[in-house]
């Protein structure tokens, strides 16, 4: 007893419906192929121009760090990166709150510097080749610091209302050593 049983091989049979979606799926291959190839071209475009931004941008700044300095003779320099910085201070006076912070907190200090390299990185070169005489100048420039008492007076009754102890000459020496900060005077004589 022989069946003649024909199984039809699935593998080897293929739909008309099959034969659409093979066909949609190569079209689709292609078109992405086509749109794999356009945002490759796309991206090495863009990293071209991001070089050859780059590289004008290393150039420029090449050129700022080699040659950044106002005067060659130090004295001047030094004398013209404060006077550039007080100009600065004038058109920005927001960097004063922020000089003053970095003046009781040393901690702010490299805050301090990133702002003034976004206001005027030459500047920020200049300071950085002697930062502690010219900090020294400018604070003395922007605070008033005068050895003469009267011309403190305010400030030092401020602090003698809190510290009535103390003397004028007494609470001067400390307003002084303190850099004629108020707060870091207070702070002083609290410890």
């Amino acid at each position: 007893m022989e069946d003649n049983i024909n199984f039809s091989d699935k593998d080897k049979e293929t739909t008309e419906e099959e034969l659409d979606t093979e066909l949609d799926e190569e079209l689709d291959s292609e078109n992405n192929s086509s749109n794999s190839e356009n945002l490759t071209s796309s991206m090495l475009s863009l990293n071209n121009d991001l070089n050859s931004s780059t590289l004008s941008i290393n150039e420029e700044e090449n050129n700022l760090l080699n040659n950044y300095k106002y005067s060659s003779d130090e004295e001047i320099n030094i004398e013209i990166t404060i006077d550039n910085f007080i100009k600065l201070t004038q058109n920005n006076p927001e960097l004063i709150l922020i000089i003053s912070n970095a003046q009781k907190n040393i901690i702010l200090l490299p805050e301090l510097m990133k702002n003034i390299k976004l206001y005027d990185h030459r500047l920020s070169l200049n300071l950085m080749d002697n930062p502690s005489y010219c900090f020294n100048k400018i604070f003395d420039y922007l605070f008033n610091k005068s050895d003469n008492i009267e011309d403190h007076q305010e400030s030092i009754n401020q602090i003698l209302d809190i510290f009535p102890s103390y003397t004028s000459n007494e609470i001067f020496d400390i307003f002084k050593s303190c850099n004629y900060n108020i707060d870091l005077t207070i702070e002083k004589l609290c410890y």
